[in-house]
């Protein structure tokens, strides 16, 4: 199931953002090409609920690195805005949608 979300976020970005951002899930020792983004799962968790039910929340980052500009700054904020709209609902290959809650920035 993890893979599939991160598939459905590595897939989302692609549809916001084109392919000209390279999009990275594992670590990169040379040859970054920017921009380009990081995405990494962070401690998933699990709840018992009524039943045979659970709650999972799984928690991500996405990091962006811009290309070299001279107003970076500003290209970094455009690019916040469009993943704080972008990101709110992913859709996995089975046609399930997942609601993104708890978004934030942090620079």
């Amino acid at each position: 199931m993890y893979n599939d979300i991160l598939d459905a976020v590595t897939r989302r970005l692609n549809e916001l953002f084109g392919d000209d951002y390279e999009i990275y899930t594992d670590p990169v020792k040379q040859g970054l090409t920017e921009p380009c983004f990081f995405v990494q799962i962070l401690e998933p968790t699990e709840k018992p609920m009524i039943g045979c039910r659970y709650y999972r929340e799984t928690g991500f980052v996405i990091q962006y690195l811009p290309k070299e500009t001279p107003q970076t700054l500003r290209e970094m904020n455009r690019t916040a805005e469009i993943l704080m709209d972008g990101m709110e609902y992913i859709t996995l290959a089975d046609g399930s949608r997942l609601r993104g809650t708890g978004r934030s920035i942090r620079p």
